[in-house]
């Protein structure tokens, strides 16, 4: 077995204050840049210890948008961007558990490599999917996907709740996936130009933040939790998996 090493590191870490929150941050910044950013109007993050957590940033922005907008009784002006930051938060949750089951696929085969099924291994078209390259924003398409690969890799069904919440926020989006984000798309076949929002809409984005709200945080990761969450087997399967392979080295 390799001898695992400490490793040390060239910059210093700056702790949160007390009771600050550190869902999207984890750690602080110099003190010098708190009072300067603050008075600049700067928002200052990324590198060493300030990577953010992008589904916790977009939910924190689409919760205080919602919070804003019905106490300014702003929301139907306000409605489209909130949705869009709401699918989007989902989006990038249902893509981070499924990078964690692909990446599970292709080190369970690298291990077992030959007791281990091919067919649990993602295809081209759904690793193109993931990054972007093949309807990338397709949350149902996702949901098939992630559904397939948690069935095949014995994690069984995911949960039902994150489904539910898919299949309604699909239900907006059936002109097209992109019909928060932009006003018209053009038909692939004929190019013809349809307009997103000819008929009246209504949204609970009130209820849908709850919801999402309620779901992320009954399946991310969470560390010793009894029972354990639906991402933190992941995790555990994960890191169980990455500790074997860097043993075999």
């Amino acid at each position: 077995m390799k001898q695992r090493q400490a490793v040390e590191f060239d910059r210093p870490i700056y702790l949160r204050e007390s009771g600050e929150d550190d869902s999207v941050i984890q750690f602080g910044k110099p003190p010098e840049h708190v009072k300067e950013d603050h008075e600049n109007g700067v928002s200052r993050f990324g590198g060493l210890w300030r990577e953010p957590d992008y589904v916790q940033t977009y939910l924190r922005a689409s919760s205080i948008l919602v919070a804003e907008s019905r106490e300014r009784n702003d929301l139907d002006n306000l409605g489209l961007p909130i949705f869009y930051l709401q699918r989007h938060t989902i989006e990038l949750f249902l893509k981070s558990l499924l990078s964690h089951l692909y990446d599970i696929a292709k080190m369970k085969h690298e291990i077992y490599c030959t007791s281990e099924p091919q067919d649990c291994l993602p295809t081209k078209e759904q690793e193109e999917r993931l990054a972007g390259k093949y309807k990338g924003h397709d949350l149902c398409l996702f949901w098939a996907d992630f559904s397939s690969a948690s069935n095949k890799l014995g994690f069984g069904d995911p949960p039902n709740e994150l489904g539910n919440l898919i299949k309604d926020i699909s239900a907006y989006e059936n002109i097209h996936h992109t019909w928060s984000r932009y006003s018209s798309h053009a038909e692939r076949k004929t190019g013809v130009l349809i307009s997103h929002s000819k008929s009246e809409v209504a949204i609970p984005v009130v209820d849908i933040q709850n919801r999402i709200e309620k779901v992320i945080g009954g399946i991310e990761y969470k560390m010793g939790s009894d029972p354990k969450s639906y991402a933190t087997i992941l995790y555990d399967e994960w890191k169980s998996l990455s500790d074997r392979l860097e043993d075999l080295g």
